[in-house]
């Protein structure tokens, strides 16, 4: 009598085991690329918190006895030599008397490419927090 001495994985199993691994990265993955954009513009909404504080400054600074921040609309007027990084490029919008924003346009690679989280001080001191894209969520 001869015994099967063999031994090893049958091409059934396999086949099981990719499938469970497949289905298991299926429900993995989408968290983990929600987790890198999350990280992602959380860089951005500090910048753009740090520019409100100094176009809050700016304001008061102007000598008109109240927030004026036609004159806070570049780094510069906010004491800054430039707020562009890697990731994110900071486009300012033309500030009047009483409001004033600012846009970080995402900058890298991905799915991230193009869309933006921008930051509003109207008039009533009411700042919104905007976003495009994958950043939609962001308030």
């Amino acid at each position: 009598m001869k015994l099967n001495t063999k031994s090893g994985f049958t091409l059934l199993e396999i086949i099981i085991v990719i499938i469970i691994i497949g289905v298991l990265a299926s429900l993995a993955l989408p968290k983990f690329f929600q987790t890198i954009n999350f990280a992602k513009s959380t860089e951005a909404l500090n910048t753009l918190g740090e520019l409100k504080r100094a176009a809050d400054r700016c304001a008061m600074m102007s000598g008109a006895g109240s927030a004026n921040y036609s004159t806070c609309g570049t780094p510069q007027a906010l004491g800054l030599e430039s707020v562009n990084t890697t990731t994110w490029n900071y486009v300012f919008i033309t500030p009047t008397y009483n409001t004033w924003g600012v846009n970080a346009k995402f900058a890298g690679e991905g799915a991230g490419a193009g869309n933006e989280i921008g930051i509003r001080i109207a008039s009533n001191e009411i700042v919104t927090k905007t976003g495009t894209g994958i950043f939609s969520g962001i308030k």
